[in-house]
């Protein structure tokens, strides 16, 4: 059993480029956010790319996913290319970009995958026990 809370502060920004989205069935879940990244445009919509590909690969395989760093890394490698093509289709083309963190929790088991400045945090009994680091 596990507990998600979602929250997403604007700021002084114009818009919020944050996404993220937590699907589950009864072999686990996979939990994912992404931000759309500073001085790129569209950001948000690369985001949101992340997020659909990877409800799309959650969807379409059958759980308990045998190889979970390899699904992860699908995941993060077709949603790249999908962020690049949806750029270069802009006129005139665009540069998106989005941070990604991915967290498959199967059999009691916790796998990852990160890039950019998100992060993600890992407590139990309030305490930190892991968090990722920076690529930034």
């Amino acid at each position: 059993m596990f507990e998600v809370a979602n929250i997403s502060i604007i700021g002084n920004r114009k818009m919020n480029q944050d996404r993220s989205a937590v699907l589950s069935d009864n072999h686990g879940a996979l939990l994912i956010l992404s931000d759309g990244l500073g001085g790129h445009p569209k950001g948000e919509v690369a985001a949101q790319i992340l997020i659909d590909t990877a409800k799309v690969a959650f969807t379409a395989r059958q759980r308990p996913i045998a190889n979970p760093q390899k699904f992860l890394n699908h995941i993060l490698n077709t949603a790249h290319e999908a962020i690049l093509n949806f750029g270069y289709n802009q006129k005139p083309p665009i540069n998106p970009r989005a941070t990604a963190v991915l967290a498959l929790i199967q059999q009691e088991q916790l796998y990852w995958r990160h890039l950019g400045d998100s992060r993600l945090y890992v407590f139990r009994n309030q305490q930190v026990l892991m968090r990722t680091r920076d690529h930034s």
